[in-house]
């Protein structure tokens, strides 16, 4: 694949088969090989790492056969900077925000069940003049109203979102539970199937490690990735295991992609 001038990112995958055993999916980890980094702000601005998201959606079902993936059934699962992307990866539709030059025929880039943990989604609610992410989206929200939308999941909901799933701990300064909190509200008017999970006492880098909150998050994937109807019907059906594409260190299609 390509994007005019500029090649995507060269990907390498391997598949967690203990965790295929234990939980009935493959549990994929994508990472950029050593001939590409993952664009990282501040070097890097926004929508670069979510392009990079979509790119590694598109990488899985390219090569799904080869590694025994479903691509009719893709979760994303994230935390902090990864969970806004999976979140943003959930809200957007393939034909509305794609990186210039990819194909109109490329696989398609939407999940079908996302987990998200300690998730911003909604960057139209920072004050215009606030600067503190223009290290990331160029700018204040005065000055690139345009970035700040597009890297808003809210602000991509559509009645065909996948069912999502959200947890924050109460206690949140970085990310305040208020954010996941309307973004489940906003998919729920919608129709959309989406859950909430509430962290008592727990901080940004508490929730992570909360027992209770990854259980009922790998029970949510479990209803819709495992015992769903497939959501592409024009995509070919495979003989594998629902897979959950998720990334440990930033490099990949969510955690600490900004």
């Amino acid at each position: 694949m390509g994007t005019g001038a500029r090649s995507l990112p060269a990907f390498e995958i391997s598949i967690r088969r203990g965790d295929a055993t234990r939980t009935g999916w493959n549990n994929v980890i994508v990472h950029c090989s050593a001939h590409r980094t993952p664009r990282l702000a501040p070097l890097s601005k926004f929508p670069a790492q979510i392009y990079d998201c979509q790119a590694a959606v598109r990488w899985m079902r390219t090569h799904a056969s080869e590694y025994k993936i479903d691509p009719q059934r893709i979760g994303g699962f994230g935390y902090s900077a990864g969970g806004h992307l999976v979140a943003l990866l959930g809200t957007l539709d393939d034909n509305e925000f794609k990186e210039p030059g990819i194909p109109a025929n490329a696989p398609s880039e939407r999940l079908q069940c996302v987990l998200a943990g300690g998730a911003p989604c909604d960057f139209r609610e920072i004050p215009a003049g606030e600067g503190f992410l223009s290290y990331w989206l160029a700018g204040t929200r005065a000055e690139k109203p345009d970035n700040y939308r597009n890297a808003s999941p809210a602000a991509f909901i559509t009645t065909d979102d996948p069912p999502m799933y959200f947890f924050s701990g109460v206690d949140d300064a970085l990310v305040p539970i208020a954010s996941p909190q309307k973004m489940v509200e906003s998919l729920q008017k919608t129709g959309v199937t989406a859950e909430m999970h509430a962290i008592k006492n727990a901080g940004h880098l508490q929730a992570i490690f909360d027992q209770s909150a990854m259980d009922d998050g790998f029970a949510f994937a479990d209803r819709f990735l495992k015992n769903a109807p497939a959501t592409h019907p024009d995509e070919p059906a495979q003989s594998a295991k629902a897979s959950t594409a998720a990334d440990t260190n930033g490099s990949s299609e969510a955690h600490d992609g900004q």
